[in-house]
């Protein structure tokens, strides 16, 4: 891809080095790939840009794309189409109920950060994307974003007319 497109990842806030106290599940991190889509796009002044997003990173990524024209295409890794399956597989996987444990969960995250981490779904954002290629990555025995998930999103997106490409990773 580095002979074709200008690649952007970067570590979203208060994840990796990045600095602050507030995750939004990338609502507010959507800005912060923005900012840097402008500084590419100020600076380098590329033909053409496709980001590289993994994890809320991925959810970010395209959620920024079906609003801005200029990401050419995506490559999305092991994405969570909705931010209540992960909160609700990790409620399981350490032996709580997924309910009402989610709710109170998505409901503490606004409190904090004054937004709905569930406003950006991938799910949701599907309808307003278009024809540019998107590239999904998944690990098959991934137990938060779970393969079907993901399966059943990009079967969506070909309906919908989206050049999308899954590729699976073993284990």
């Amino acid at each position: 891809l580095h002979e074709t497109f200008n690649l952007v990842s970067f570590d979203m806030r208060n994840v990796g080095r990045s600095t602050g106290d507030k995750t939004a599940g990338g609502v507010l991190e959507q800005q912060d790939l923005r900012a840097v889509l402008d500084w590419l796009e100020r600076t380098k002044h590329p033909a053409r840009i496709g980001v590289l997003g993994n994890s809320f990173g991925a959810a970010t990524a395209f959620a920024e794309a079906t609003g801005d024209p200029r990401v050419a295409a995506l490559a999305l890794d092991s994405m969570h189409t909705r931010t209540r399956y992960q909160i609700e597989a990790r409620l399981q996987q350490a032996g709580h109920p997924p309910y009402p444990g989610t709710w109170a969960i998505l409901i503490g995250s606004w409190l904090r950060t004054g937004v709905d981490v569930g406003s950006i779904d991938a799910e949701d954002e599907l309808a307003k994307f278009d024809t540019r290629p998107l590239l999904l990555t998944h690990g098959t025995a991934d137990a938060e974003d779970l393969p079907e998930r993901t399966q059943s999103f990009v079967d969506a997106a070909i309906a919908a007319g989206v050049p999308a490409e899954l590729q699976w990773c073993e284990g």
